[in-house]
């Protein structure tokens, strides 16, 4: 599960790159807005969007990792640090990611919002996130401002921002969209999600 909350002010950030190739770069935050050039840490290549998006997932999963990951960085440099990358990912492999998914439960205020994961092991699913709506009716208002968006993409942008903000911005969201107008979520389809 994602963390509730991702902190901005880690020395050590992931910032991913798509803008000459396919890039996850290792950075220190005062590296990032600044007017020097950027020095890396470590580089992660991939070969296209879909393998950057399941090495950005991996990435994601072991966020509370990477203040060590920099300091290891530092300390060994980046050939070693590379090979312990790889190492590591050898080991436990990026899954690439098949779609989101969300899940009614039996507790009529609650769902679950996940993702479909193909694998060395085969597909398999994780779960992101369990919401609690203040109540039933608000769920049932999500489901349909869900159902009413005729945007197949809306689930993963959701995903997207557990993983760019955290839990907790993805908890506000769902809450904000039950408490829009269903009519609503036809002006919205396309446009990014916000945390409220």
């Amino acid at each position: 599960m994602l963390p509730a909350i991702i902190d901005r002010n880690e020395h050590f950030q992931i910032i991913l790159d798509d803008t000459r190739g396919f890039h996850a770069l290792l950075v220190t935050a005062d590296q990032l807005g600044g007017s020097n050039p950027m020095v890396t840490l470590w580089v992660g290549t991939c070969l296209d969007d879909a393998t950057l998006s399941a090495l950005a997932r991996w990435l994601g999963f072991r966020r509370d990792q990477w203040q060590d990951w920099g300091k290891l960085a530092e300390r060994i440099g980046h050939e070693a640090f590379a090979q312990h990358m790889h190492a590591m990912m050898v080991a436990e492999p990026p899954e690439h990611v098949l779609g989101a998914t969300i899940t009614l439960h039996a507790d009529p205020r609650e769902l679950t919002i996940g993702e479909q994961l193909q694998g060395g092991s085969g597909m398999r699913s994780e779960l992101i996130y369990r919401h609690r709506f203040a109540s039933a009716a608000m769920r049932d208002r999500f489901v349909r401002w869900l159902q009413a968006s005729d945007d197949f993409h809306v689930l993963e942008r959701l995903v997207q921002l557990a993983y760019s903000e955290g839990t907790k911005a993805l908890g506000l969201e769902l809450d904000r969209m039950a408490a829009a107008p269903v009519a609503a979520a036809k002006r919205r389809k396309g446009r990014t999600l916000t945390a409220a």
